[in-house]
């Protein structure tokens, strides 16, 4: 979720009144959008940020911390965000990622049909009326 989030960028959001974040003031009428892709793969707060390692989520591991041996920020990893605009898929994707997901990865084998998907996925766009194709081969591991 970290290298490839469900949703790459927020939707946008307008802002009503004036309002300064951090030091920046945004004017009303002004659109903001969010990077989700761009924020859980920022260099300053990930060590090799393309490489994936699940230690990274691990207090006791090296790569818990920022590349400069500091805590990463809160924010760094956000796949639901938060507050009263926190996704409303959290709850079932995270049954699912910590219960499903496993058990149908014990069982099964996948593998990318074009090899070139396994360096670059596909684009996938929230709004978009059409998913990609993603063709897959499934082996069977265990039996079920």
């Amino acid at each position: 979720m970290r290298l490839e989030p469900p949703v790459p960028r927020s939707l946008s959001n307008v802002f009503c009144q004036k309002v300064t974040i951090a030091g920046v003031d945004f004017e009303p009428g002004v659109e903001l959008m969010l990077n989700f892709k761009g924020i859980q793969k920022d260099p300053r707060e990930w060590k090799e940020p393309e490489t994936y390692c699940p230690e990274r989520f691990d207090p006791k591991s090296p790569w818990y911390l920022k590349p400069n041996g500091e805590p990463r920020s809160s924010f760094a990893f956000c796949p639901f965000f938060g507050g009263k605009r926190i996704c409303l898929g959290k709850t079932l994707a995270e049954f699912m990622t910590t219960f499903t997901l496993p058990l149908v990865m014990h069982h099964l084998d996948f593998e990318y049909v074009n090899p070139e998907h396994v360096v670059r996925k596909p684009n996938f766009q929230i709004a978009s009326s059409q998913a990609p194709v993603i063709p897959m081969r499934i082996r069977t591991i265990r039996k079920l």
